[in-house]
């Protein structure tokens, strides 16, 4: 379920994207079946998106503005009911989560969907709409997606239903790597490395992140992350068109900010890659993208902020340090499958300004650890992988990177079970 930080996240967006949409009201009690089959179908292309979505009631969708439902209409939504009319219409049967929620004295619901786990779904019966007889709503074995603008339609395109097979593939692939991998696991890279090749493009990431932030960015701490593949070839990705698009389909849409988040306003092409910084309420952050295949990313900590700091101190909190991580190593896996699926990638991630700065649990998970402080000013990690190994075991590298930062609080043998539980809840997106 989505915690209230997170569904103030998802409101703070003041739009409606690939993985979200809002809705001003329903009564699930009072309403038509042609309402209930409109829902449906946003509901199944969720089902079959990148990272599924969320589709939020009581927010008046021209203005993005939060009125709440109605108590009868708050009322009215029950998971059970929702799921048995959606089971009617998906092959295989397709689940999604109801929540309701009350934030400022406004009720609002959240209906949360998962992306398929192993193939698409289908919707395996019509729905024509009683008003309009000729309209369909729903087609029989049609395959319904979300589009970069926000929309629900059928799979019209050659690229679109090549993307949903290829997911799907990968889905398969990628279970069948997680054995091979077992085997091979050890194994070191087998390129030789021309990381200093990147040297050049790596100082102008850094200076674009200082011209492009705040200064309060690199005073108050933050993450940065660095990717790249161990042969450099300047032109890697043909285009910088290519690199865009490649970066787009990489993006991870588990919670309420993206990643990496591209700007709206601020997103723009250089003379070899792809950029953006964004720079509102909390979110501090910058990448650039290069055809080198080179990936460099910084934001500032979320928990420098005022209001977070005032109840908890300087701190990270544990469950967004295993959210974060687990974020950082699903884009890589998706990012270089695309631009280097035959090489390995050298992965570093620094976390500044830590020393006496505290891991901190909040709200239901402060039963799980006592304050761990950090005792040193920077941590760095480096190494390198074969794409084929993040593409196999993307979570429990994310996993052990955990918990490598965790020992560096001064948590020593962080359970892996427990991160891994944690981990469970962004990838089904119960937060």
């Amino acid at each position: 379920m989505i915690s209230e930080n997170g569904f103030r996240e998802l409101l703070a967006q003041k739009a409606e994207t690939k993985n979200l949409d809002f809705k001003e009201s329903l009564n699930w009690d009072e309403a038509s079946n042609e309402a209930k089959c409109e829902l449906v179908k946003d509901i199944l292309a969720f089902l079959n998106t990148q990272d599924g979505g969320s589709i939020v009631f009581g927010v008046r969708d021209s203005a993005f503005e939060p009125i709440g439902l109605s108590e009868a209409d708050f009322a009215s939504f029950d998971i059970t009911k929702v799921n048995d009319f959606l089971h009617r219409y998906t092959d295989p049967p397709g689940y999604c989560e109801v929540q309701k929620m009350i934030v400022d004295g406004l009720r609002f619901v959240v209906i949360t969907v998962s992306e398929f786990k192993d193939v698409p779904i289908i919707c395996k019966k019509a729905a024509n709409s009683s008003v309009e007889p000729y309209r369909t709503i729903l087609k029989a074995a049609g395959l319904y997606i979300r589009t970069e603008k926000a929309t629900t339609e059928i799979v019209g395109s050659a690229e679109a239903m090549r993307d949903l097979i290829n997911r799907a593939l990968l889905k398969r692939g990628d279970q069948l790597l997680n054995t091979i991998n077992a085997l091979l696991r050890g194994n070191p890279p087998s390129q030789q490395s021309e990381i200093p090749r990147y040297a050049k493009e790596i100082d102008r990431a850094h200076s674009f992140f200082k011209d492009a932030l705040d200064p309060k960015v690199e005073e108050q701490g933050y993450w940065e992350v660095t990717a790249m593949p161990l042969t450099y070839s300047r032109d890697r990705i043909a285009t910088i068109t290519e690199v865009r698009r490649y970066l787009t389909e990489s993006e991870v849409s588990l919670r309420g900010w993206d990643f990496p988040h591209r700007d709206r306003d601020t997103n723009s092409n250089f003379e070899n890659g792809f950029q953006s910084f964004t720079e509102l309420i909390h979110h501090l952050e910058a990448h650039r993208a290069y055809q080198s295949g080179l990936f460099a990313w910084r934001c500032s900590y979320w928990e420098n902020r005022a209001d977070f700091q005032g109840n908890n101190g300087r701190c990270l909190s544990f469950i967004n340090v295993i959210y974060t991580i687990t974020e950082f190593f699903i884009f890589l896996r998706r990012y270089y499958e695309r631009v280097a699926p035959d090489e390995s990638v050298r992965f570093s991630m620094k976390l500044t300004d830590i020393k006496d700065r505290a891991l901190v649990a909040t709200g239901e998970a402060m039963l799980y650890l006592d304050r761990k402080t950090a005792k040193i000013p920077i941590l760095y990690l480096e190494d390198d992988y074969a794409v084929s190994e993040i593409r196999a075991s993307a979570e429990e590298i994310a996993i052990k990177t955990v918990q490598r930062v965790f020992e560096i609080f001064n948590w020593n043998n962080p359970d892996a079970n427990m991160i891994r539980g944690w981990q469970q809840r962004l990838l089904s997106r119960t937060l």
